[in-house]
């Protein structure tokens, strides 16, 4: 299947990007839009695609368009298992999308454009939750 419009082509970058990320041992994940049922004490990640802003990079009305985001990974790990691992785990993440990261796929380059954040640790009955937040941004015709 062709992807034609950068709207989609952001979307998979980054979601091919994140599937890139070699972890031992390795972590399921959930992607967006995709049937996905964790393991209650299994370890995985979920991510979530964010787009925010379209902007012109001109005046001109035929400018190129700038497009930025968000592109949340969490970490969900067993519940009352401590808070080391899972956010050692995000720090993994956290590297993969360094500031500066250039993601060339079809045709367009999705850049990482600040530090990820990883947030506090979200505690619930069965997962600690630890989000990580990447800003992204990609300029196209």
């Amino acid at each position: 299947m062709a992807i034609s419009h950068p709207e989609a082509q952001i979307a998979d970058a980054l979601i091919w990007h994140l599937s890139q990320l070699v972890l031992t041992p390795a972590r399921p994940i959930s992607y967006p839009g995709m049937i996905f049922s964790p393991t209650v004490g299994v370890p995985y990640l979920a991510a979530t695609h964010l787009p925010n802003t379209t902007g012109a990079t001109g005046l001109a009305f035929d400018s190129d368009r700038e497009f930025r985001g968000l592109f949340q990974v969490s970490v969900f790990w067993p519940a009352r298992k401590g808070i080391i691992e899972p956010f050692d785990l995000a720090g993994a993440l956290a590297v993969h999308f360094a500031s500066g990261t250039r993601i060339l796929r079809h045709g367009r380059v999705v850049e990482v454009n600040r530090p990820p954040t990883v947030a506090p640790a979200i505690e619930q009955p069965d997962w600690v939750q630890v989000p990580v937040t990447i800003r992204w941004r990609c300029v196209a015709p």
